[in-house]
Order: C-alpha cells, then sequence, then structure tokens
C-alpha cells in the first residue's frame, strides 16, 4: 500500500517493506489499516488462502497498534465466514480498540461482508483447570498403538523465518491410540524428534515467537484431527485460543489435537476439535496454549486431501479412520 509508515517491526518479515503479508499500515482513529494482496504463497488447499494468513495478519496489526498485548496473558476468537477469498483478492485488514481490547476484520475493499472477524483480549487467570487437565491426563494415558504419515507443510512461510523455510517442507502427524481407547494427533516436522526447537520460527520480537506461527500450527493439527475422523477435508469455521503467555525461541514445543465432536449429514460435516501447544520442560509437558475450534467438510476437499499426502501414507490414514469411527 502506499505510504510506508516506519513502526518497531522495521525490517520485519510479515510487514516490511518486503512484507509476506503487507508492506506498510496505516494508524486510523479507531486502530490501524493494511492492505493484503492474495497470492499463491498465500494459499492452503489450492486456489485459496490458508487461514493462518488471516488470522496472522489481524495478530500483526494488533502488535503494531499496541504492542503490550502479546508480552503477557491473551486469548483471541476467529470467526471465518462471509465472502470467500482466492488467489489474486485483495482485501482490507482492520483493527479496532484500545487498552488490550481489539477487534478485527478482514474484507474486500468494497466492504460486504468480512471474510474473518476476530476478538483479540489482554486476559488473566490463566488456561482454564478443564482443558489444561483434559489434556494433561490424555498424554499421560499409555498408548496402545501409534502410526505416523508424512504431507508437505502448508504454513511453511507463516511458521518459519525466510532462510530456514527450505529446511521445512514436510510434517509429520502422529495418532495414538491409548489403552482407553482415545484416539489424538500430534504433530511434528520432519527431522523433529518428540519436540521441536523454536528457534528456527518467526518472531515478534528478538526473543518471542511470533503468535500467528503457533496459530497455524494449531489450526492444521486440529484440523487433520477433524479430518481424519470424517474423512473429508475442509475448511476452518472458527478457532478460538488461549495464550498463558508468550512462546521464546529457547523453547521446545509440541501440538496436539483430538476430535471432540462431529454434526451433520454426510456431504457436509462440522467437525469439532480440541488441542494445544505443549512446552517441554525437564521431563514434564506443560500446556502453554489451548484451542479449541470447528471445520466445515465437503468432499470435494476429499481429493485435495487425498491429494497432498504421499501414497505410502494411505494405508496407514485409512487404518487411523477405521479406528476413530468404530
Amino acid at each position: 500500500m502506499n505510504g510506508y509508515q516506519r513502526n518497531h517491526h522495521e525490517e520485519c518479515y510479515f510487514c516490511g517493506p518486503r512484507g509476506y503479508l503487507f508492506n506498510g499500515w496505516e494508524r486510523t482513529p479507531a486502530g490501524g489499516r493494511a492492505v493484503v494482496k492474495i497470492d499463491s504463497r498465500h494459499e492452503g488447499w489450492p486456489g485459496i488462502p490458508h487461514g493462518g494468513v488471516g488470522m496472522t495478519s489481524i495478530i500483526e496489526l494488533a502488535d503494531l497498534a499496541d504492542q503490550s498485548v502479546f508480552e503477557q496473558e491473551w486469548s483471541a476468537d476467529f470467526r471465518f465466514g462471509g465472502d470467500r477469498l482466492g488467489v489474486g483478492d485483495e482485501v482490507v485488514v482492520e483493527i479496532a480498540g484500545a487498552d488490550g481490547l481489539w477487534d478485527g476484520s478482514i474484507a474486500g475493499p468494497g466492504g460486504g461482508h468480512p471474510y474473518l472477524r476476530a476478538a483479540v483480549r489482554a486476559v488473566s487467570g490463566g488456561l482454564a483447570p478443564g482443558e489444561r487437565e483434559s489434556m494433561e491426563a490424555l498424554l499421560a494415558e499409555p498408548v496402545k498403538t501409534e502410526s505416523s504419515f508424512t504431507i508437505p507443510v502448508f504454513s511453511d512461510k507463516i511458521i518459519f523465518r525466510d532462510r530456514y523455510q527450505s529446511l521445512h517442507t514436510r510434517r509429520v502427524f502422529e495418532f495414538r491410540e491409548t489403552m482407553a481407547g482415545r484416539i489424538y494427533t500430534e504433530c511434528l516436522h520432519e527431522g523433529e524428534s518428540g519436540s521441536m526447537q523454536c528457534t528456527e520460527m518467526n518472531t515478534i520480537s528478538p526473543s518471542r515467537v511470533h503468535p500467528g506461527a503457533i496459530i497455524a500450527i494449531l489450526d492444521e493439527t486440529l484440523a487433520w484431527a477433524g479430518f481424519l475422523t470424517v474423512w473429508q477435508g475442509g475448511v476452518t469455521v472458527d478457532l478460538s485460543v488461549h495464550f498463558a503467555g508468550p512462546v521464546f525461541l529457547d523453547d521446545r514445543i509440541f501440538s496436539v489435537g483430538f476430535c471432540t465432536g462431529v454434526k451433520g449429514r454426510h456431504r457436509r460435516k462440522l467437525a469439532s476439535c480440541s488441542g494445544g501447544i505443549f512446552a517441554v520442560r525437564g521431563n514434564r509437558f506443560v500446556p502453554i496454549v489451548t484451542a479449541r475450534g470447528r471445520w466445515l467438510t465437503d468432499p470435494e476437499y476429499k481429493e485435495k486431501m487425498l491429494g497432498y499426502i504421499v501414497p505410502e501414507a494411505l494405508s496407514l490414514i485409512t487404518e487411523v479412520h477405521r479406528k476413530l469411527n468404530s
């Protein structure tokens, strides 16, 4: 956009002069505004942007307007809907608010129904005990069987710094069935064992991981837990996240997701999923981000989903799907 404005993100990968998301922003009476041109590097499914692009754009703009929000405990609710976006579209990202309370939206320049709405809030009180304890209990259950498959990374440009993106082209999903019969998904990156060091991830400050990178990981981890339950691909409807505080570059993390329910008819289903990010603290796994959301599936996305999966993994995934629905 015209009128590049200097900011504390000078030379930023996301919003600097050659920004992956936008190359400048405007301060408005209510908050801030930026323009994003959707192109092929933003794709999640072919032809449409990754949900993490929109969510990270709002996080980026909120930090430009109020950088204190993400230095503490905070939460965000994202709701997709309205006009669909595709490669070639130009959209306006806006945030409005003050003092740790920000509302955001993404819409076409002519208005219309926003593609994405968001509420970002500084909060206190810690992660909800019920969500934290249920995830800790799930990971503590003895594992009866496990299998894994590898797929391309859809969000490498959101998650990793530019010079490391070529090193992270594959992602490993592990499906674990506990002795109690519960199945959950754990997401790893190829070459990592058990957890991922955050040093190569995109940053929001010299020592802190960009929240958009974490949200993109959660979006995919929870989504695939749902997709493999209903055996269809789909798109994000809504996603809520709660950060206990910043995620730091010297953290080691992994993500977990599990499907909590499915509604709808055969052709279009709504999969509800929960999960979070765990940090490795000595011999303990500590939840530092919790998430829950819903994904709308459609048979037309099944072929797209299968097209991303390497053939040798397909039999493993079919068996996981059978177990999830037995």
